[in-house]
C-alpha cells in the first residue's frame, strides 16, 4: 500500500544550522511518521511537548504491512522540540480511519461528501499515547551530533552528523527508533523499540 508523503521542511534544521561554529543548546531532530497498520491509517490531530507547547496537525499516514519499518517510513519534517535540545518525551493525539477512505466521487455533492466524513470521524476514538525520547538516545550521541552542528565547515549548510527520530503506528500503538547519520568516514549508530 502506497505511503503518502504529506510535506518536506527542513527549514528548522537547515536554517539555524547556517554558519560556522554556532552555538547550539541541542542536537535538533529530523522527524519521521510512518505506519505499518493494514487497512487503518494515523490521522494526527495534535502532538504536545513537556513545556506544555501543543502542535495542532493535520498530518494523515497511511502505510501497510511492510518486510520492516523502514519500508513504512512516510511524511518528514526537520524540526527540534521546545528548544534545540531533544524532548523528554512527546504526547501524541490521534485518530485511525479505514483506509482507503471515503472518496468524493462517491457522493452527489460536496456537501454530502464532507458530511459523511464529519459523522465518521466523529465517531472514531481518539487516542493518545506518549513517547519518550530523550532518555532512549545515548548521550554521547546526542553530543556527537550537537558538536557537529556547533563546528559546520565554512561553505557547508548541512551538519556532518544529523540525529534521525521515526515514530511508526502499529496495531500496538506508536513505535520509536533513533538513528545517527553522517558523512563518511563514520559509524553510523541507531537503536529503539523492535518493530515486527
Amino acid at each position: 500500500m502506497k505511503i503518502k508523503i504529506l510535506f518536506l521542511s527542513f527549514a528548522s534544521l537547515v536554517l539555524p544550522a547556517c554558519g560556522s561554529m554556532q552555538t547550539v543548546d541541542g542536537p535538533g531532530m529530523i522527524m519521521n511518521y510512518g505506519s505499518t497498520m493494514e487497512g487503518r491509517s494515523a490521522d494526527i490531530r495534535a502532538i504536545t511537548f513537556p513545556s506544555g507547547k501543543r502542535m495542532i496537525y493535520g498530518l494523515t499516514v497511511t502505510g501497510g504491512r511492510k518486510p520492516n519499518w523502514r519500508h513504512a517510513v512516510g511524511t518528514t519534517e526537520g524540526m527540534s522540540g521546545d528548544t534545540r535540545g531533544v524532548p523528554e518525551w512527546l504526547d501524541f493525539e490521534w485518530r485511525e480511519p479505514s483506509y482507503p477512505g471515503l472518496e468524493p466521487e462517491d457522493f452527489p455533492s460536496k456537501e454530502a461528501y464532507s458530511k459523511a466524513v464529519a459523522e465518521k470521524y466523529s465517531k472514531l476514538t481518539i487516542k493518545t499515547q506518549r513517547v519518550l525520547i530523550s532518555s532512549r538516545i545515548p548521550p554521547e550521541v546526542i553530543q556527537e551530533v550537537t558538536h557537529s552542528r556547533s563546528h559546520i565547515p565554512k561553505g557547508q549548510h548541512l551538519p556532518g552528523k544529523m540525529l534521525w527520530i521515526y515514530f511508526i503506528w502499529t496495531d500496538d500503538g506508536i513505535k520509536f527508533r533513533w538513528e545517527m547519520s553522517c558523512d563518511k568516514p563514520c559509524v553510523e549508530k541507531g537503536g529503539g523499540d523492535e518493530i515486527n
